[in-house]
């Protein structure tokens, strides 16, 4: 497999270029990590799913820097596969964050990304995802409204 934790870093350059990271907190891109669940269950295809899932671990590697993490700090364990219901992920990431305790939301959304990778179909793998992922986003631009990042395009 490719270099994930480089992958992962290109992430987090990213975000932060986009003001992601600060300008917006781990409570805002919940709301978002839900509506990838969503779009992971609701795919019509293989490919779809593919960047559905790599979207589901854009979102988690936003919320994570936004806790203090790093790729390096989780990328061996999102290769693990421990698999937990997201209903219950949800609600722990959820009231984790509630009560400002990053260490659990760590956990919970590790948990959530090895969950989405339970999901790939059975050519891809991580990196693929959220390669096709990352293609999808490298390039998109927006701004900062209200602690949500919109794109250009929704913006006219």
């Amino acid at each position: 497999m490719k270099d994930l934790q480089e992958l992962f870093h290109r992430v987090e350059l990213w975000a932060l270029q986009r003001n992601l990271i600060e300008g917006s907190t781990a409570k805002n891109q919940f709301c978002k990590l839900v509506e990838e669940n969503y779009e992971i269950l609701t795919s019509e295809n293989d490919e779809e799913l593919l960047k559905e899932i790599g979207d589901y671990h854009v979102v988690s590697i936003i919320m994570l820097s936004q806790l203090g993490f790093c790729a390096s700090d989780y990328v061996e364990l999102v290769q693990n596969n421990n698999v937990i219901s997201w209903a219950k992920i949800s609600g722990t990431i959820a009231s984790a964050l509630a009560k400002d305790n990053s260490s659990d939301a760590f956990v919970c959304i590790v948990r959530g990304m090895n969950y989405a990778n339970t999901f790939l179909p059975s050519t891809y793998n991580i990196y693929d995802a959220v390669d096709a992922a990352f293609k999808k986003i490298e390039h998109r631009k927006g701004r900062m409204i209200d602690g949500v990042f919109v794109k250009e395009s929704d913006l006219a």
